[in-house]
């Protein structure tokens, strides 16, 4: 893997709804600054990302409405790694990350006791999807 998020490991290894929904928004914080970097007008993935990056604030901010999110600051987010690749990579590997979100945000709406903690999720887990569509080139 080129970036080396260091969220992948917090995420799969995240059970409890406070784990997901703390590595989630870092996850989603650590998108944003791989997109951010390969926002390149002169290239053609260049609104594609823009989308995304959309996409991943969106889905940042619907985590920061979960009331079991924990109060404790939340991890600074940095790419392990970084190692510059091209737009096609990080896009790639990007929507490999969405789709690990997607899973967990689902699972844990699933057995999230609150509405607005099931909501959050949802929110955040459509967000993820949108954001793989749209680097992936299957957004409509």
């Amino acid at each position: 893997m080129t970036y080396g998020f260091s969220t992948c490991d917090r995420l799969q290894a995240a059970h409890s709804l406070e784990a997901i929904l703390d590595a989630v928004y870092t996850a989603f914080e650590e998108m944003l600054t791989v997109v951010r970097a390969h926002q390149d007008p002169d290239d053609a993935m260049f609104v594609p990302f823009v989308m995304a990056a959309t996409c991943a604030a969106s889905g940042r901010d619907a985590i920061l409405l979960a009331p079991s999110l924990p109060p404790h600051p939340r991890q600074a987010a940095t790419v392990g790694e970084y190692r510059p690749g091209t737009a096609m990579t990080a896009a790639r590997e990007l929507g490999g990350l969405c789709q690990i979100l997607e899973t967990k945000l689902t699972e844990a709406a699933s057995y999230a006791s609150g509405q607005r903690d099931r909501s959050a999720c949802l929110d955040a887990a459509a967000q993820a999807r949108e954001l793989r569509e749209y680097l992936s080139g299957s957004a409509p």
